[in-house]
């Protein structure tokens, strides 16, 4: 890798960490940190669920289907 992708990297590292303590200072229970104050619509909580098993498939099913084909 090139210096210009561990600068983005690094970046990106740094940032998740500042985001993370900054938002995590706005609330005071572990509950509303984890479960946004349950204030999520069901359809975002629906289609974070979907796209969470959708990644997992694809990365269980894609690999499986490459060492089959092999």
């Amino acid at each position: 890798m090139h210096i210009i992708d561990w600068t983005v990297v690094a970046v990106y590292l740094v940032w998740i960490v500042w985001d993370g303590l900054r938002r995590s200072k706005a609330t005071h229970e572990v509950e509303g940190y984890f479960l946004a104050n349950r204030s999520l619509p069901w359809w975002a909580v629906g289609l974070s669920v979907m796209a969470t098993q959708l990644s997992a498939i694809t990365l269980v099913g894609t690999t499986g289907r490459g060492y089959s084909k092999a």
